[in-house]
């Protein structure tokens, strides 16, 4: 496991929420713990993200969607048929 730090000033947000964003689509986050930090006009947000490298994980919720999202397109009857038939590698229910 690895930590990344962030901190992100609540007046200048957006270019700091976009570079967040960006690193937890790309890693398996394990937890963040934030604290916000009140300094007035200087007040910010620190984040502490734990996180295992490499590509994240497919949950069950996100098969799920997809399967009701292009159900249509999918002829094996059931969802039963959907997960069992998906590559196990990256999954985790």
């Amino acid at each position: 496991m690895a930590l990344k730090f962030f901190h992100i000033r609540t007046k200048d947000a957006e270019s700091m929420e976009v570079e967040l964003n960006s690193f937890l689509a790309k890693h398996r986050v394990v937890t963040i713990e934030r604290r916000f930090v009140d300094c007035g006009t200087d007040s910010f947000w620190a984040l502490c993200v734990d996180f295992l490298h490499g590509e994240p994980k497919l949950t069950a919720w996100h098969i799920l969607s997809v399967f009701e999202k292009h159900k249509s397109f999918i002829y094996m009857g059931s969802i039963d048929n959907f997960i069992q038939n998906l590559p196990r590698s990256g999954l985790y229910f």
